[in-house]
């Protein structure tokens, strides 16, 4: 999104310049400094973006147009199936999001580059004053160059630098050039143009920002030239001088206060020196002024870009789409869903599958997202940082991929400690019309995703007579007619089995990896066992030779696969098959 953020911005500037125009026309009529207008719209183009982005529901938000998240579309089906079977995924398109990269690394190198220019100038001023003489000039102590000034350098301690030649003007010449840079040196006009440079670096890519530094550096010197005329009111003696200034080829140091400028800003300091005021000039003031605050208004009220996670909710029929926000642990839901036990239903999937994910983000406000089809199959989840105990339908149009491409049916808020003991704020989508017993679901390890690339790592799957199970390190998941206990009592219950079924696996580590298969009844009574080598995937081909009959579970069973011993020791895997039918 750099690309609309640097739109933004730019036009923030360019408005903000805008008003420093109008307001800086103001202060002339008036007579009185203006360069603090300048500094005033460089410092504000960088505070209302920095504003947008930490109080952004002060700022009206426009939607950018971006390439569509993966959209989810479903099909109709009797029975639950796997979601890739009714998933489809559109083939991606440009994005204004794919310029990001190259930006930044364009970006970076333009600031590098100024970074460097600078450094390169700070070493040849340091150069160039070894070679400088001090001398004594109207009473004064300046440094005589040969082809540099009259300008001041150096920070923080400013030096006055002269030329060769101006050591031939007249002494009333130099008492004038004299008393301007002095007062540079009075305003600390050098810190100015210092930060002014500093801002650049920060965004070299805003025009409108190189404008408003040009705009400075001559205030800079318009305020200078007028309280010379107001210590030493000798208009044409001033503007003799401005002129042999001008009329000589001196070099300059880039960002120092100088009389030497270029000589359209020569034709500009003299035509303010000279030029009279209208007639009008009160009423014309405040007319400048007001202008330049319409133009600040509307500079405040620009909408800013929104991320490409949250565009405007401006997609789906208004039977699908609403707004909802819960405060502390309660829950809230928006939308169509009229299912009874949807709720339920997420809240158990949540506590029986993501009790490490919610330990792991417990007390704190981050946002963890889920969205699942009508089986409870999760098909995207994330975690995104938060900033309050609310919760609202607006975070999720921000944060969620997709959230106003996807044929969402209805949004559950679970507030914090609302799903369990201190979880933290769960947004939930539904995308189609959730079953009042949800019991199929394919496991993302949303652990692991989330630090990662966000693909699918683990995968359960129950489709008639099709089972697949998948397992990636330490992962945990589970597929059946019937949702399984939380996986720390699975982990418990195979512990204890290995323990006492197969002791020898908790002393050493095996080679070649092994599944310990456990088929046990409906009061989780052990009936069978046999340890076999690891698969990568189990099916229902290797389900039916361990356990025959098993390959197509019935209401109420379920399999679970892990590694109940730990990340360290994934060698040995349990596949605990849970049956309510007799054992022949």
């Amino acid at each position: 999104m750099i690309a609309a953020w640097m739109l933004y911005c730019s036009t923030l500037a360019l408005l903000i310049v805008g008003a420093g125009l109008a307001l800086e026309r103001g202060l002339h009529l008036v007579e009185r400094p203006s360069r603090w207008v300048w500094v005033g719209a460089l410092a504000g183009s960088f505070v209302l973006p920095a504003l947008a982005l930490v109080k952004p529901e002060a700022f009206t938000p426009i939607a950018i147009p971006v390439a569509a998240a993966p959209a989810v579309s479903l099909k109709a089906s009797a029975r639950p199936t796997i979601a890739s079977s009714r998933a489809s995924v559109a083939a991606p398109r440009f994005s204004i999001t794919d310029l990001d990269r190259p930006l930044s690394i364009a970006w970076g190198i333009a600031s590098a580059t100024l970074l460097a220019l600078g450094g390169l100038a700070a070493l040849r001023l340091w150069r160039l004053k070894r070679s400088w003489r001090p001398t004594s000039l109207d009473g004064r102590t300046v440094l005589v160059s040969a082809d540099i000034g009259p300008a001041v350098a150096g920070i923080p301690a400013g030096r006055i630098v002269v030329p060769e030649w101006a050591l031939e003007l007249d002494a009333r010449l130099q008492r004038l050039m004299l008393m301007h840079e002095s007062e540079h040196l009075a305003a600390r006009d050098p810190w100015l143009l210092v930060a002014a440079a500093l801002a650049l670096v920060a965004m070299p890519w805003n025009a409108a920002l190189w404008w408003q530094v040009r705009r400075l550096r001559l205030a800079i010197e318009m305020d200078c030239d007028a309280r010379v005329l107001r210590r030493a009111p000798d208009l044409s003696a001033y503007g003799e001088l401005l002129l042999s200034v001008g009329r000589r080829i001196s070099a300059r140091l880039p960002f120092a206060p100088a009389l030497t400028e270029p000589m359209s800003f020569l034709e500009r300091r003299i035509r303010r020196m000279t030029e009279a005021r209208p007639r009008r000039f009160a009423a014309h003031a405040v007319g400048l002024t007001a202008a330049a605050g319409v133009a600040l208004a509307i500079a405040c009220e620009a909408p800013r870009p929104v991320t490409p996670e949250g565009p405007v909710a401006t997609l789906g029929s208004p039977s699908t789409r609403g707004s909802a926000s819960v405060t502390g642990a309660g829950v809230s839901t928006t939308g169509a869903s009229s299912v009874s036990g949807a709720v339920e239903s997420a809240r158990d999937i949540l506590r029986s599958r993501y009790q490490e994910l919610l330990a792991r983000y417990g007390d704190t406000q981050a946002r963890v997202w889920f969205i699942a089809d009508s089986d409870g199959t999760i098909v995207r989840s994330g975690v995104a940082a938060g900033s309050s105990n609310s919760v609202s339908t607006a975070e999720a149009s921000r944060i969620v991929p997709g959230y106003d491409t996807l044929a969402w049916y209805s949004v559950t808020l679970f507030g914090p400690g609302a799903v369990r003991e201190n979880s933290p704020p769960v947004i939930w989508l539904w995308l189609h019309s959730p079953k009042s017993s949800v019991g199929v679901a394919r496991v993302q390890d949303t652990n692991r995703a989330l630090s990662s690339e966000g693909a699918a790592r683990s995968l359960a799957v129950v489709s008639g007579a099709s089972i697949r199970l998948r397992a990636v390190g330490g992962d945990g998941v589970s597929a059946g007619r019937r949702l399984p206990p939380p996986n720390e009592v699975l982990v418990r219950w195979a512990k204890e089995a290995i323990a006492r079924l197969y002791p020898q696996y908790l002393r050493a580590q095996v080679d070649p990896p092994v599944i310990l298969w456990i088929l046990a009844d409906s009061t989780d009574r052990v009936l069978r066992h046999i340890a076999t080598q690891r698969y990568t995937q189990i099916g229902d081909a290797e389900i039916k030779a361990q356990f025959p009959g098993m390959e197509v579970f019935r209401e109420g069973e379920w399999i679970s696969y892990l590694a109940p011993l730990g990340r360290d020791r994934e060698d040995v895997r349990v596949a605990w098959v849970h049956s309510h039918r007799p054992v022949p």
